[in-house]
């Protein structure tokens, strides 16, 4: 329903500071994400996008200063070159339609129902639109994506914040970025979703990660008690989980160029200990070492897909879980053949031969990784 102002002829003041004082609650994050030359150079065209997510539907709430209604043609209908309350009213099926079709919100390949549940022209000048977003299952990503930049020009930019559950997370959508996706992750049921996922993803990144592997197969072709070999591969994966939090939380960064030449090393290192060097003791020493530095490695994957803060915990916890459930598996997949070969007269032959080979690899590596 739309709510005029206070009086029936009331004008909209389209001044700077009015608009600026309608939009007060949110200049703390305006000032965290623009710096005060942007702000100086850009006074109008943001909007604000406040969504809230209760499934099986999502509420939200846009603003936008009348002044970004100018797409539409003819809106000062007396050509006085001011806006009226009644003016604008007498466009809201018009000014709703656009507006929908620019602020969406999808689940995977389906856009939710959308549905008008108000419409107001607020004193500070601006345009109150509140949406339900329908959706028939409870959805487990979200995709919000806001165009609005096509109507009015590419230096539009729409501040978002998203409420789940209580946490609020913020996110700027303009031209460069006009899509953020977001994972539900209200209730138990969303962070199992969360923590099966990133447990997946745990495992595919050592299952994947071929210098990682390399690595690992280092460690354990010497053979040993079967304790003893868990015992090596848990050092490794406590030493990268410390790194991979640091990283990931931004607390501590290394170059990826030098993190990538490290791991290379670390290969060559191993292969080398393992020709030269056969009876090698407290081994989860150098294990341990080299891990953290494939901590910050297995980071890249976790920092680039830049985790909202709502559910962190969890998905780093999943994920270390599923690099360790991965070492793990690969370890008893590989102990029997380690095993056999220890009771064969070639075996210093076959260690020698698959140390070389992982020599020249991490040698390779090295080379690519620096050059």
């Amino acid at each position: 329903m739309t709510t005029p102002g206070p009086g029936p002829h009331r004008r909209i003041s389209l001044r700077l500071s009015a608009m600026l004082t309608g939009s007060s609650r949110w200049g703390c994050l305006a000032l965290l994400l623009f710096s005060a030359s942007q702000l100086h150079a850009h006074q109008d065209s943001i909007g604000y996008w406040t969504i809230r997510v209760e499934p099986p539907q999502v509420r939200s709430t846009i603003r936008i200063s009348i002044l970004d209604l100018n797409f539409l043609p003819e809106l000062d209908a007396n050509s006085d070159g001011v806006l009226e309350y009644q003016e604008v009213s007498a466009r809201r099926q018009d000014i709703q339609s656009r507006l929908v079709e620019h602020f969406l919100i999808r689940s995977g390949d389906r856009t939710s129902e959308t549905r008008v549940e108000g419409f107001r022209i607020l004193d500070s000048g601006e345009l109150e639109l509140s949406l339900n977003h329908l959706f028939h299952q409870p959805p487990g990503e979200l995709q919000l994506e806001s165009t609005f930049h096509k109507l009015t020009d590419d230096r539009h930019r729409t501040f978002c914040q998203v409420d789940m559950d209580g946490a609020l997370t913020q996110y700027v959508l303009d031209v460069n970025r006009p899509v953020e996706r977001i994972e539900v992750l209200t209730g138990w049921s969303g962070l199992a979703r969360r923590a099966g996922r990133f447990l997946v993803l745990g495992v595919e990144h050592i299952l994947t990660g071929y210098d990682h592997l390399a690595f690992l197969l280092g460690l354990i072709i010497l053979g040993g008690a079967l304790k003893s070999l868990v015992g090596i591969v848990s050092s490794f994966t406590v030493a990268h989980s410390l790194t991979l939090v640091l990283a990931t939380l931004d607390l501590v960064i290394l170059p990826t160029r030098f993190v990538e030449a490290a791991i290379a090393l670390s290969i060559c290192y191993v292969a080398l200990e393992n020709m030269f060097v056969r009876e090698v003791r407290y081994r989860w020493v150098i294990t341990f070492f080299f891990g953290l530095i494939h901590g910050f490695g297995f980071s890249n994957v976790l920092r680039e897909m830049q985790l909202p803060k709502p559910g962190l915990a969890v998905s780093l916890l999943s994920f270390n879980l599923g690099v360790e459930v991965g070492q793990l598996a690969i370890l008893l997949l590989l102990f029997p053949a380690v095993l056999y070969l220890s009771r064969r007269r070639w075996h210093s032959v076959a260690i020698n031969l698959a140390s070389a080979l992982m020599l020249g690899l991490g040698g390779f590596w090295f080379v690519q990784r620096v050059i």
